[in-house]
């Protein structure tokens, strides 16, 4: 039986390389170079304004693809929704 050495987490080989490849294709400055239906779904993934705004952020001298206004805007309006989805929900979900 293989043992696994101390410094490896458990959970490595779960969330390892495939954790992080979904979202590689819809965030960052790449829309420029993809296929129209791959811009449209970057578009109005949420997960795309935040990496812009997260890159513009923590960058030193980074800037924003759509400006931190527009990042902020959907993120916020994206909470609004899904916040109102979730008040509809859980009285039903509760009786």
């Amino acid at each position: 039986m293989r043992r696994r050495p101390a410094h490896r987490p458990r959970g490595r080989n779960l969330a390892g390389a495939g954790y992080w490849s979904p979202h590689r294709g819809f965030t960052g400055r790449t829309l420029g170079i993809e296929e129209g239906w791959l811009q449209l779904l970057a578009r109005i993934n949420p997960l795309t304004y935040q990496v812009d705004a997260l890159r513009a952020l923590m960058i030193a001298g980074g800037s924003s693809s759509f400006g931190l206004v527009v990042d902020f805007l959907v993120l916020l309006g994206v909470f609004v929704v899904l916040v109102d989805v979730a008040a509809e929900m859980y009285p039903r979900m509760v009786t």
